[in-house]
């Protein structure tokens, strides 16, 4: 299916659910070499909000039609987005001394459809401009990710624990998110 709609784009890229690349070194390394066998890269993703713990409060707003809270979902969504572009950032700066071209994972859902206008707007005002993936991940910051025949990384918080440093972290919205239109 993929290769009949992928045609000659650029389609073979992998995300690993959850981001969970495996248990332990050997199931990684197993997995990369499936993937590796099939023409695939891995899909690394560097910057986050978290967009899909919206989508069930979003879904319960709008089958109440709550107006007013669907107002706060967005506003809380975009804040969402806003506190973790300093986190990824800070994360890059930790890692690889830099910013690196960051890839945004977002889900897709009815409330990502409804917000895209306003995040691209968002990361535009924060300095960001859009390029594809395969542009992104052709920074070294990636290497070990797109190479299947290198090793797994290891996970950022493995490097930094590493490194001695302590990982930056947004603020967690998931009981406000799970009491809303409850």
């Amino acid at each position: 299916m993929l290769r009949k709609l992928g045609g000659s784009s650029d389609w073979r890229w992998f995300r690993y659910p959850f981001l969970d690349e495996g248990k332990d070194e050997e199931q990684r390394i197993a997995a990369r070499q499936v993937l590796g066998k099939h023409g695939y890269r891995v899909a690394a993703v560097t910057m986050g909000f978290s967009d899909w713990a919206f989508t069930p409060a979003w879904a319960r707003c709008n089958a109440k039609g709550n107006k007013d809270a669907l107002r706060q979902l967005e506003r809380l969504y975009l804040q969402s987005a806003r506190e973790n572009v300093p986190v990824a950032r800070q994360m890059a700066h930790d890692l690889y001394g830099r910013d690196i071209p960051y890839v945004l994972l977002m889900h897709v859902s009815a409330m990502s459809a409804h917000m895209m206008t306003q995040v691209i707007r968002l990361y535009r005002n924060a300095g960001f401009r859009l390029i594809s993936l395969a542009e992104a991940e052709r920074d070294p910051a990636y290497a070990a990710y797109t190479n299947l025949s290198l090793p797994p990384p290891p996970a950022d918080w493995k490097r930094a624990q590493e490194r001695g440093l302590t990982l930056p972290s947004a603020p967690d919205h998931s009981a406000v998110l799970n009491g809303m239109c409850a």
